[in-house]
């Protein structure tokens, strides 16, 4: 599956995500998604298995499709702060899926933006939460003070919710 040519020119350039695109996944992060497209979580989630089976079948994703994951999962993360039930499962192949695409992510400001995004879906999956929060320390990321920081913290957060429970 690859994204026709002008959409991926308009959400990526240079293997990387346009300004465009950080706007729309930082404005998911904000709750300015519309709910309608919360609701129709079940069909990111059919999308999501598309690109699962991809990654079996080639081994891995181009860069469109990895920012069409993170989309998808940004999705998902809308319909579980609105309280929408679906099933765990769900949060987890969008979470997996984030894991993978997240390698492809070089600018630190894309990574948090995503991650705000994502950190919905934390509660309903902590181990695929602190895989997807691995994928993110990458040498650029690292060098970032104020990301390390925040993923020192969600890391942290997940190590005392696991403990209390």
């Amino acid at each position: 599956m690859s994204l026709p040519g002008d959409i991926y020119r308009v959400l990526v350039r240079e293997e990387e995500l346009t300004s465009l695109t950080l706007g729309l996944l930082s404005s998911m992060a904000i709750k300015l998604i519309p709910e309608e497209f919360a609701y129709k979580y079940d069909e990111a989630i059919n999308e999501i298995d598309n690109l699962i089976n991809q990654v079996g079948k080639l081994g891995g994703l181009a860069f469109g499709e990895a920012a069409y994951s993170l989309g998808l999962a940004s999705l998902v993360a809308r319909a579980a702060k609105l309280g929408i039930q679906f099933n765990e499962k769900d949060v987890e192949k969008a979470l997996f899926m984030a894991a993978r695409s997240m390698q492809m992510m070089r600018i630190p400001y894309s990574v948090a933006v995503i991650l705000k995004a994502l950190s919905p879906l934390k509660e309903r999956a902590p181990n695929w939460w602190v895989a997807l929060l691995f994928t993110c320390t990458t040498p650029t990321v690292v060098s970032n003070e104020d990301l390390v920081k925040f993923i020192r913290v969600e890391l942290n957060n997940v190590r005392e919710k696991v403990s209390e429970d």
